[in-house]
């Protein structure tokens, strides 16, 4: 299929070392660059790119870097040319993301229409360049399937689009806030001279009449990583949105407070590092005010730690671990939500200690890392670990 020169060169310029080496590109030998070029200096560029590489591949040792190359039947003279420019290879399709970002570069030029709407105040207040990116979260929202379940309430949806919003954000902002002041500068104007969105506003037209096409092609990484972004929130909320359409009915079953649920009312995210394609942790409240996590990957750990408790306290021993109430699925689970309280009263504070050092004991035990602050909460006067992925370590 014919690819767009435009989306062919963003294509090559975006490629990984990886991609570039698998035999979908090859040096460009027609750009103007490389035909003004003799072949000396060409050869000099390439192994100024191979140096680079060495450098953060093996931290400089040249013979390290050499025996690397060689793992994956490579030789340095060989693969010098593709650090360079490359094109895609006549015949090859674009790659998949390509799809993606095409979409998200005209909901950004063409603001969406008026079917987008404005972007929500709170949101436009907190994030940066949010009504300009707004029309791609809400293009995103529409490809979810389920996204209007009747389990979601509004204002759940609202925070999955902010969960969106703030990782495109993670993204996008340094490039746009240099760009931003590139345009100031251009335009004569200084950060003292202006009080209103006067400056922004004209900013943001500009930057959709044209001038966007070159930032992409100026900074092609920043419109693949927008589109995998895109694309792994849209896969990883359909597939949570399906999973809480499937269990909810039986949350009662396996957690007391969750007995009069009937809507999600509330989403937090952003309280954990992505994983596993974009899946994150998510709290969940329900208009009881009742609370749940949902943990996007096998939790079987969680589970048994909780049995071990269990079982610890049916043999009489005075090992007290704290342990959150689990429901393992294949690839998932839900885990009881703990209100975290570190106040101490006098008499909880010994507890405390004694109950931390039992915890360090076993996690040694089992060879448990990982066990940093952001891991384990204070409930009841006791620390309950509530992220185990990390236990027999070797």
């Amino acid at each position: 299929m014919k690819v767009d020169p435009f989306w062919a060169s963003i294509a090559a310029k975006a490629a990984t070392i990886d991609e570039r080496l698998s035999g979908k590109y090859i040096p460009d030998r027609n750009d103007d660059e490389a035909r003004s070029a003799t072949q000396s200096e060409l050869d000099d560029a390439h192994q100024g790119f191979l140096q680079q590489w060495c450098e953060f591949a093996s931290n400089g040792d040249k013979d390290l870097f050499t025996r690397r190359l060689a793992r994956d039947g490579l030789k340095a003279i060989e693969v010098a040319p593709y650090l360079g420019d490359v094109v895609l290879r006549p015949g090859e399709d674009a790659p998949e993301w390509i799809d993606t970002a095409r979409w998200v570069f005209d909901a950004i030029v063409s603001g969406g229409g008026e079917t987008t709407g404005d972007c929500p105040a709170d949101i436009r207040n907190d994030v940066p360049f949010a009504d300009l990116i707004w029309p791609v979260v809400i293009a995103a929202r529409a490809r979810v399937s389920g996204f209007d379940a009747a389990v979601l309430g509004a204002d759940a949806r609202d925070d999955l689009d902010r969960i969106l919003i703030l990782r495109l954000a993670k993204v996008y902002t340094h490039t746009l806030y240099e760009s931003f002041e590139s345009f100031r500068q251009a335009v004569g104007i200084k950060p003292e001279d202006t009080a209103g969105p006067e400056v922004y506003d004209a900013f943001i037209s500009a930057l959709r009449s044209g001038p966007f096409a070159n930032l992409v092609s100026n900074r092609p990484v920043m419109i693949r990583l927008l589109a995998t972004v895109v694309d792994q929130w849209i896969a990883t909320t359909g597939e949570f949105i399906d999973r809480l359409r499937r269990d909810m009915a039986a949350f009662r079953d396996h957690f007391p407070e969750l007995q009069d649920i009937s809507l999600v009312r509330k989403i937090t995210g952003g309280i954990s590092d992505s994983h596993d394609h974009g899946r994150s942790v998510l709290i969940l409240e329900f208009d009881t005010g009742a609370k749940i996590v949902y943990k996007p990957r096998p939790i079987g750990a969680e589970q048994a730690w909780k049995g071990l408790s269990g079982w610890l306290v049916k043999s009489g021993s005075d090992i007290r671990l704290g342990a959150a109430q689990t429901w393992c699925l294949p690839d998932y689970g839900w885990m009881a939500y703990v209100d975290h309280d570190a106040t101490l009263s006098s008499d909880q504070a010994p507890v405390f200690y004694r109950s931390s050092g039992q915890l360090l004991a076993l996690l040694y035990c089992l060879k448990g890392s990982d066990m940093h602050h952001e891991n384990f909460l204070i409930a009841d006067g006791r620390p309950v670990v509530i992220d185990l992925e990390t236990l027999f370590q070797p």
